[in-house]
């Protein structure tokens, strides 16, 4: 006969792995995945670092859990065409810097640069979310190519801003920067010699 986890044992080794995959997140995203390391992630999340292989036995499984990134687009037919430049500027800024960023865009963005597997998932939420999102748009027609551009320009911008920190975009302030992207965003969607 199995003996049963007491369920204060469940919820305590639960709330340590959230710890975890939440140190882990700030860690990679600060760091990027190579100079990040299991004892940086352990101190962040004041625990002991043999806690972390013992949950997630490699810094690759970490990772992996700890960049699963649901993007969550809303749906776009709901909005008038003229209206996307808009929805689409508020989302990348709430991502990133607003109330969902959570640090795993930025994880993933430092290591899709030298690691195949982060490079990868970034191809996967092009293709499974953001294309989705653009091809619900009313009277949308290449929608594949405008969301590959509107993603090269929203990295862009992203990369300009948090990882660079260039100056003049890292500056601008969150409603500036939504103003500023917005038209250039409604160009790639608006255009009609695709």
């Amino acid at each position: 006969m199995m003996s049963k986890v007491p369920p204060q044992i469940g919820r305590r080794s639960d709330a340590a792995k959230q710890r975890i995959l939440d140190a882990a997140q700030e860690v990679f995203a600060e760091k990027g995945y190579e100079a990040a390391t299991i004892r940086q992630i352990a101190e962040r999340a004041s625990i002991h670092a043999s806690m972390i292989t013992r949950y997630f036995e490699t810094k690759d499984q970490l990772f992996a859990l700890a960049c699963e990134t649901r993007l969550n687009f809303p749906d776009l037919s709901r909005f008038k065409k003229a209206e996307i430049g808009d929805r689409l500027s508020e989302k990348f800024v709430s991502l990133w810097e607003g109330d969902e960023a959570n640090g795993q865009l930025q994880a993933l963005f430092r290591a899709s640069v030298s690691k195949e597997d982060a490079r990868k998932k970034v191809v996967n939420i092009f293709e499974r979310q953001v294309c989705a999102a653009i091809k619900t748009i009313k009277g949308i027609d290449h929608a594949e190519q405008r969301a590959g551009l509107i993603s090269s320009f929203l990295l862009g911008i992203a990369y300009s801003r948090y990882i660079a920190r260039i100056p003049a975009v890292e500056s601008l302030a969150t409603s500036e920067l939504c103003a500023r992207i917005a038209p250039m965003l409604q160009f790639i969607i608006d255009r009609r010699d695709f």
